[in-house]
């Protein structure tokens, strides 16, 4: 897969003064892991069993749908749900551009508008919250994310944290700590992902 083939547009809101990609949503902050970073990230996941073609992975606040572009690329159903309008548009030119490259062209891969905490952003894209196995997120309103997955999605379901290297680990009423994977800065992860799992 080669990642250098996405393609992201720029706009008023979207780079700060030294050219760091960054979007205040409103409900949230943007601010995108590196493509390489991601792929090691989701290789890593895929690599202890977190992550696989049978298990639908959901990234709760997208962004520009970069990480769910990537775990689609490598083979894992995926669904990206993002609260900002012009963000999910960028991401859909993204996607329908890695589709026509041929980068992204076998699991399924949903856009999916809204606001991840609510139910009815999952079934207007024809899913439904408790069905995702593994859920990601970029402390960006991770607690919110982390009740809803403790309070209704089924035992064994895994939310993958992604913090600032070095981060003290985060605790989260009815989800169990289970592991980091460490930054990796030859990969471009300089983002350590606390693993938690519902029991």
């Amino acid at each position: 897969m080669t990642l250098t083939k996405l393609v992201y547009l720029e706009g008023e809101r979207v780079y700060s003064r030294n050219g760091e990609y960054k979007w205040d949503t409103g409900k949230g902050r943007f601010v995108p892991s590196s493509l390489d970073g991601i792929k090691y990230g989701l290789e890593q996941l895929i690599a202890k069993g977190i992550l696989c073609s049978s298990i639908w992975f959901c990234d709760a606040g997208a962004g520009d749908y970069r990480v769910v572009a990537i775990s689609s690329a490598l083979g894992i159903p995926s669904i990206g749900v993002e609260y900002d309008g012009a963000l999910v548009q960028i991401g859909e030119s993204n996607i329908r551009q890695l589709r026509s490259l041929g980068v992204i062209n076998g699991a399924p891969l949903i856009v999916a508008q809204g606001n991840f905490k609510r139910d009815r952003t999952y079934k207007r894209n024809g899913s439904r919250f408790e069905e995702i196995g593994a859920f990601f997120n970029f402390i960006n309103n991770d607690a919110k994310i982390a009740r809803k997955i403790a309070r209704q999605s089924p035992s064994g379901t895994w939310f993958v944290l992604e913090t600032i290297a070095g981060i003290w680990k985060k605790e989260f009423t009815g989800l169990d700590y289970v592991d980091t994977i460490g930054a990796d800065i030859k990969y471009g992860l300089c983002r350590d992902l606390q693993l938690y799992r519902k029991p």
